[in-house]
């Protein structure tokens, strides 16, 4: 599995990426978003903020996650980059 910059990513591949390291860089829409672990957790920083993180969902498919931005304490079901793209800076996908 490769990430690319400007690449719209699903999700998962990411959370699959990071069993292997410990943090992933990528640049989306202008935005350096960093995933990486702690403890057990998926966070996710966009331009060297914590904004949240990311789990794997009790029900759905495995390529749905759950997103909890820690800004406005919404929670999310995203499967793609560019939905936690679009939430963070309020656009449609």
């Amino acid at each position: 599995m490769k990430i690319y910059n400007e690449d719209n990513t699903r999700m998962i591949e990411v959370i699959d990426g990071l069993e292997n390291g410990y943090a992933i860089d990528q640049t989306f829409r202008n935005n350096h978003y960093e995933f990486y672990k702690e403890n057990d957790n998926l966070l996710i920083r966009i331009d060297s903020e914590t904004i949240g993180h990311i789990e794997k969902t009790p029900y759905g498919t495995y390529e749905e996650l759950r997103f909890e931005n820690w800004n406005n304490e919404k929670v999310l079901t995203v499967e793609w980059l560019d939905e936690i793209d679009a939430h963070i800076f309020n656009y449609e996908v």
